[in-house]
């Protein structure tokens, strides 16, 4: 699965990966644990990405977190809310390599603070 390989991508980068197979449990781990930086997918079960990014900024807590879409629904209306609910960037899974999505949370965590856990 492809998930699996982000993982052990981002953990032999020495991150530590909350993961979140829906965003109903995204919404969990956001109140429990607050990471560095988010990835998220728009297309989620339960609860969709937007809904789960709409909770991050409304969120005190959270407002403040940087968050990368990262999906294949980066075209569309999904998109288009996601950027206008505050999405620090958009990828899609089909043009961004997990190389590429390092380098995109190393530049995006260097503005922020060092990591100490990514949330897919």
């Amino acid at each position: 699965m492809v998930i699996r390989i982000y993982r052990r991508r981002f953990e032999a980068e020495g991150y530590v990966v909350d993961l979140a197979v829906d965003g109903e449990l995204a919404l969990g781990c956001l109140t429990r644990n607050i990471p560095d930086i988010v990835v998220l997918d728009l297309q989620l079960p339960k609860v969709n990405g937007v809904e789960v990014l709409k909770y991050i900024r409304s969120n005190t807590a959270t407002t403040h977190l940087p968050v990368i879409v990262f999906s294949n629904a980066v075209f569309g209306s999904l998109a288009e809310e996601a950027a206008k609910s505050g999405a620090t960037v958009c990828r899609t899974k089909a043009s961004c390599t997990p190389q590429e999505l390092v380098e995109l949370i190393r530049t995006t965590l260097g503005i922020v603070s060092s990591p100490s856990a990514v949330k897919v």
